[in-house]
């Protein structure tokens, strides 16, 4: 985008004129002073802001992004690869939670089954595993049992188990 800044003196008569060229795509801005040699730099964050222009209407409609740790809900096989109590899933632009073990239905097909929710703080698959390491901490009685407590949750975490 190019934008020119004239300055007139009382007559009317032309005194200076400022070409500025924003390139969002290069990341620069241009300057060329009554017809001088342009000065090109980086834009600064402030205005990359303000140049930037403004999201669609579809982008702006479209705000629901699929959290990075809620896996996107597909139709199961059956009971063994379904959701469970608690699991939550990313389906037509809402995290729902389970809330039966087996749920072989589709989110938002009847409320007996699953609720809309925010996204969890953790992903499900870290959410038994420190459950586990909660009960191991508080029934450990000495320092090295709670040290190996730790270490095996982050050795199940980790893969390393």
């Amino acid at each position: 985008m190019t934008f020119h800044h004239r300055t007139y003196d009382p007559d009317g008569n032309l005194i200076s004129e400022t070409v500025v060229t924003v390139d969002l795509e290069a990341d620069t801005i241009t300057t060329t002073v009554d017809g001088g040699t342009p000065e090109t730099r980086p834009l600064t964050s402030e205005e990359r802001d303000l140049y930037d222009p403004p999201p669609t209407l579809e982008e702006r409609l479209d705000v629901a992004e699929r959290p990075d740790h809620v896996d996107e809900w597909v139709m199961p096989e059956g009971a063994h690869d379904a959701p469970n109590i608690g699991d939550h899933r990313w389906h037509e632009g809402q995290v729902w939670r389970s809330l039966i073990d087996g749920n072989t239905t589709e989110p938002g097909s009847d409320d007996r089954w699953w609720e809309t929710t925010e996204p969890p703080a953790i992903p499900d698959s870290l959410r038994d595993p420190l459950r586990g390491l909660r009960g191991q901490v508080e029934s450990a009685s000495n320092t090295g049992q709670l040290r190996d407590a730790v270490l095996a949750v982050l050795d199940t975490l980790t893969g390393d188990a």
